[in-house]
């Protein structure tokens, strides 16, 4: 069964064992490019390379043409292009070539059929050599599907991937970004937002699943902005300073002449707490039988107090010491 719809005239069913003759040497400028060539990108090293081969080898697999009668260049490309890029690339001045019995039509079809097959275009390629195989040389989508092995889903699909804007397109296309992460992006209403999004996505290199998530939540409401804005950091909360009834502050080492060198202490305006706690301290010493003595004598720049405790009591506060 061929690919073109029932109702066309059986002389259009197109095979491309259908030749005018045998292999013969065509001009290289004799042929013109096929203007339903899907490809727009050539790889140059590629082509270098198989330029390389040509020189030593010469082409192995002759190109396929139709006549066309147009002037300087009778004959048209139906398929091989690399091959005749090469071989004008090295210099040659023929390719040998099977003339086609083919009109405009098949030799179109029979071209993007050829490169879809091949798995070497990008998406976008693929998809637009699709449009022109549907929209401008009539074939259905179920019978491409069918020519092609694919499911007429999967090419609806890929062929939507085109509502995409050039911007966006080349924005996939350089970061390596797959079809899906297009079918996405495809969610979005079209303009800046989206274009900013895509970059957004390739500068971040979000997955498939990410990406949707980002859509997601893009389309529920949310900006760019809230989505990727960084995270505040946790404030801690304040510690409270220790309070101390009297603070005074241990020497420090002094580490160029290896000496203490004492702080300055801070002095509490109120000396009687100092007084209350020699008082309670000679109270206790009472209590636990030491007869210990005190004196206080009050000068205009200072307070003298002298504490006298018996021998007796001095062995008696080691004995405690001990045993407590």
């Amino acid at each position: 069964m061929g690919f073109f719809r029932k109702d066309k005239d059986k002389s259009e069913d197109f095979s491309p064992h259908k030749t005018a003759g045998k292999v013969v040497l065509l001009g290289v400028n004799e042929i013109a490019p096929n203007p339903a060539q899907p490809r727009q990108t050539f790889d140059l090293e590629a082509l270098k390379g198989l330029s390389d081969s040509i020189r030593v080898n010469g082409v192995l697999q002759p190109v396929l043409v139709r006549k066309t009668d147009s002037g300087d260049q009778p004959y048209e490309l139906i398929s091989g292009e690399r091959r005749l890029r090469a071989s004008k690339l090295c210099g040659n001045e023929t390719i040998p070539a099977v003339i086609m019995d083919s009109t405009a039509r098949q030799s179109a079809v029979f071209a993007i059929l050829e490169n879809i097959q091949r798995r070497d275009l990008n998406l976008f390629e693929e998809a637009a050599a699709l449009r022109t195989l549907v929209v401008e040389w009539g074939v259905t989508q179920e019978e491409a599907a069918a020519k092609l092995g694919m499911a007429q889903s999967t090419i609806a699909n890929k062929m939507r991937l085109l509502a995409l804007s050039p911007k966006e397109q080349r924005i996939i296309l350089e970061n390596g970004l797959s079809e899906r992460h297009g079918r996405a992006l495809l969610r979005l209403q079209s303009g800046e937002s989206r274009e900013l999004a895509a970059a957004l996505i390739a500068e971040k290199h979000l997955t498939v699943r990410e990406t949707e998530e980002l859509v997601s939540r893009l389309l529920a409401g949310e900006t760019l902005d809230e989505i990727f804005q960084p995270p505040k950091p946790a404030v801690p909360a304040p510690v409270a300073a220790p309070q101390f009834p009297v603070q005074m502050l241990p020497p420090i080492l002094d580490k160029k002449i290896g000496r203490k060198k004492a702080r300055k202490v801070l002095l509490v305006k109120d000396v009687r707490v100092f007084l209350n706690t020699v008082n309670q301290a000679i109270d206790a010493m009472k209590h636990a039988g030491i007869p210990a003595e005190s004196e206080r004598e009050d000068h205009e720049e200072y307070i003298e107090y002298r504490v006298r405790i018996p021998v007796q009591g001095k062995k008696q506060l080691a004995h405690a010491a001990k045993s407590g």
